[in-house]
């Protein structure tokens, strides 16, 4: 008889970014279960673009932010590992 652990319930990503004038770009992370209840929820504070950014990734510099600082650092904190994450 093996003694696999059980292997946990589909989840469902949901991440987004905003753009708030006074406090930059946000970015929330939140995971729910099947049943829709959520699991876990992540946020950062605000993040902007220093002049270095801006110069450095030019016409590149949102799908930066949006991908790579703000999202991947939100999924990368996450426990859970979900079957799809969606964005808009």
């Amino acid at each position: 008889m093996s003694t696999s652990e059980p292997r946990p319930a589909a989840a469902l990503g949901f991440l987004t970014v905003i753009e708030h004038e006074q406090h930059g770009l946000l970015g929330g992370y939140l995971v729910l279960n099947s049943t829709g209840r959520p699991l876990e929820f992540h946020c950062t504070s605000g993040v902007r673009p220093n002049r270095a950014q801006a110069i450095l990734f030019g016409p590149t510099l949102d799908a930066y932010l949006y991908g790579e600082q703000i999202g991947q650092a939100l999924v990368n904190k996450s426990t859970l590992k979900p079957a799809v994450i969606c964005t808009n």
